[in-house]
């Protein structure tokens, strides 16, 4: 997303060849990648620019034929891969950031969608929630109340 629009992602010398991840994982090269997030954050936030990038290692595991689906890790039937999402925003010299963190990803689709409709049903939404038509998880739900509820995720702010 540039300038409200969504466009072609273009190469060029400002298209960071690394990322700095928080630990463990840290310094990674990363590839950019279009997402559903670039359209949600630019409706909630006035952002000039939203880029989104992936670190390469599990690009290049999915590219990998050889490389094993993941295997139940507990007796829950869930896998011991974990995920980080870094997000990262500035504004001039300024930078704040924040990242949330888990096992396996999949497992945290179900109780996020649920925990949203609970809130939304009960009418726990913020103001511009109560809005018609449709909207973002950003823009009807209080973000740190939200991830603070759910027991496999940890978020933090730097």
């Amino acid at each position: 997303m540039s300038g409200g629009r969504l466009v072609p992602f273009a190469d060029g010398p400002d298209v960071p060849a690394h990322g700095d991840f928080p630990a463990p994982v840290g310094r990674q090269p990363v590839r950019a990648l279009g997402t559903a997030d670039q359209i949600t954050i630019s409706r909630h936030l006035k952002a000039p620019e939203v880029r989104a990038f992936m670190n390469e290692a599990p690009l290049a595991d999915l590219r990998d034929p050889s490389t094993p689906g993941p295997t139940a890790a507990s007796d829950d039937g869930r896998s011991g891969q974990s995920w980080l999402v870094d997000v990262v925003a500035r504004r001039g010299n300024e930078r704040r950031a924040a990242s949330a963190a888990g096992r396996d990803i999949y497992a945290v689709t179900a109780p996020l969608v649920a925990e949203a409709a609970v809130r939304i049903l009960a009418g726990r939404t913020l103001p511009s929630g109560a809005a018609s038509g449709m909207r973002t998880p950003g823009e009807v739900l209080d973000a740190e109340d939200f991830l603070s509820c759910l027991a496999d995720i940890t978020w933090s702010r730097r």
